[in-house]
């Protein structure tokens, strides 16, 4: 139960490196404060379970363990230094002295550059969460001196954060990553047991942002699994929701929308009866965005997934496109799926009417709706989804209507083809209807005609392969419409 760490190349499972194996560390006699002047024996080494939680610093040249069953289930960190060899070397071992029995620090570990100013390359600090301090859950900001060593003078303690409600679980998750492009690594905590009035374990994610001198501010928006944007979120009560532990697995999803912004993944494992899915956010100087970007059930990937987003990672491009593609763990259903990240693409939209204001006399306008396809690596060729929609006053009273070829209606579906930096254009013909519904004599001239744009990239398009495109918001049912336009007259 002490733990181990495997290091695994590309050609072989190298030596374990076990971090808590000295005998003479197991259990310890310390002071007893129930019992003044006594002392008492504790597990100390034993039962440490390093490895419980793991992150690797490429930057840093580090690895850090979590190992939240040292000293009574207080827990520790273990830090190692990596060689050019690619072995662990320098172990660090950081004494829990001032943290709570069965709090279970080093649940989870991260680090990031969150102070400014420092001189020496690579330099990061650390966090780690211990989810059964003080019964909301606690994370830690600290660092840890240089060298080797066993001793609480050598962790130094930088921020303590503080879960908001009882038994949520704060601090089972952690990630260090920059969402607002300041060059200092922001700090998302996952509370996957967090509970609403409507949802139990609903789970959420908090976010603290970096003023700039390290210390962190909590956001005034967590995310949640109701979080997302489009016709398809979920709410509170939903049956999806409930259950849902949204928050218990976080990852890192680089700049996946080339907007220069980190954008990040969050597991809610228990989600649909079960079966799971993950979530994508994306950041913005001021933040993550409230809203997800994109959902991936598990039902959506394979029948037979459950517990889809109980772990992740998305550091690696698997296929060489240039983008991180992402490993999630269904642990009850026994396997690992990736998930390919395909070229991100934007659509700028246009509306344009053939006249600027509407005449006594006029029966008709003609409506140029365009579309600007960019991208950075996608194929040349897509297509797009359209939806123009009447919408407004105007609906009611019936006043206009959209035409394309012999029909006539209030909405107006169609594909529209897209080539690589081109703008793509199609006409629309709104006819007008001064008498307004039937039945009324009175002539109809001062209520507006609204006209709202909705589309997305065609996945069905991309299946025939016209292109391998995923829309800027992540929405991967072309259903959805994630982006609008609208105009008025």
């Amino acid at each position: 139960m002490n733990g181990l760490c495997y290091s695994l190349s590309s050609d072989r499972l190298a030596k374990p490196d076990a971090p808590l194996v000295e005998n003479e560390k197991q259990g310890q006699a310390v002071e007893d404060p129930a019992a003044p002047h006594k002392k008492k024996n504790v597990f100390y080494y034993a039962f440490g379970e390093a490895g419980f939680s793991a992150h690797v610093s490429e930057e840093a040249g580090e690895v850090l363990l979590g190992a939240p069953g040292v000293y009574s289930w207080r827990g520790s960190a273990v830090r190692y230094r990596i060689n050019e060899a690619g072995r662990l070397v320098e172990m660090f071992v950081a004494r829990p002295d001032t943290l709570q029995d069965y709090g279970y620090f080093g649940y989870s570990v991260t680090a990031g550059r969150f102070m400014p100013g420092n001189n020496r390359p690579g330099r990061v600090q650390y966090a780690a969460g211990a989810p059964r301090a003080s019964d909301t859950g606690k994370v830690f900001l600290f660092d840890l001196a240089d060298g080797v060593a066993d001793s609480g003078d050598g962790m130094a303690v930088l921020q303590e954060l503080s879960g908001e409600q009882l038994g949520e679980y704060f601090g089972a998750a952690v990630l260090a990553e920059d969402v607002t492009g300041d060059g200092l690594a922001d700090l998302l905590v996952g509370a996957p047991q967090h509970t609403t009035a409507e949802a139990g374990d609903a789970g959420r994610v908090y976010v603290f942002l970096n003023l700039g001198d390290g210390q962190l501010q909590r956001s005034e928006s967590p995310l949640s699994v109701a979080s997302r944007e489009g016709e398809s979120q979920l709410p509170d009560d939903s049956p999806q929701s409930h259950g849902a532990r949204f928050g218990y697995a976080l990852a890192s999803a680089g700049d996946s929308n080339e907007d220069g912004y980190n954008d990040v993944w969050v597991g809610a494992p228990y989600e649909d009866d079960g079966r799971g899915a993950v979530y994508l956010f994306l950041g913005s100087p001021s933040g993550l965005r409230a809203a997800a970007a994109q959902r991936v059930a598990a039902r959506d990937v394979h029948r037979d997934l459950r517990s889809f987003g109980f772990s992740m990672s998305a550091t690696a491009d698997v296929d060489g496109n240039g983008y991180s593609d992402l490993a999630v763990g269904a642990p009850l259903a026994g396997h690992a799926v990736v998930l390919l990240a395909r070229p991100t693409a934007r659509l700028t939209p246009r509306l344009t009417a053939s006249i600027s204001e509407l005449s006594l006399t006029a029966t008709s306008f003609v409506l140029s709706v365009c579309l600007q396809y960019a991208s950075r690596r996608a194929q040349v060729q897509a297509a797009a989804a359209v939806l123009l929609s009447l919408e407004g006053p105007s609906v009611q009273l019936e006043r206009a209507a959209l035409q394309a070829g012999g029909a006539a209606g209030r909405q107006l579906r169609y594909t529209q083809p897209l080539q690589l930096g081109r703008l793509a254009c199609a006409n629309v013909t709104v006819l007008i209807r001064p008498g307004g519904r039937e039945g009324h004599a009175m002539p109809d001239y001062t209520t507006p005609i609204d006209i709202t744009m909705r589309f997305n990239l065609s996945d069905e398009a991309s299946r025939r392969g016209a292109s391998a495109v995923t829309p800027p918001t992540g929405g991967h049912h072309c259903d959805g419409f994630r982006r609008a336009a609208a105009l008025s007259l």
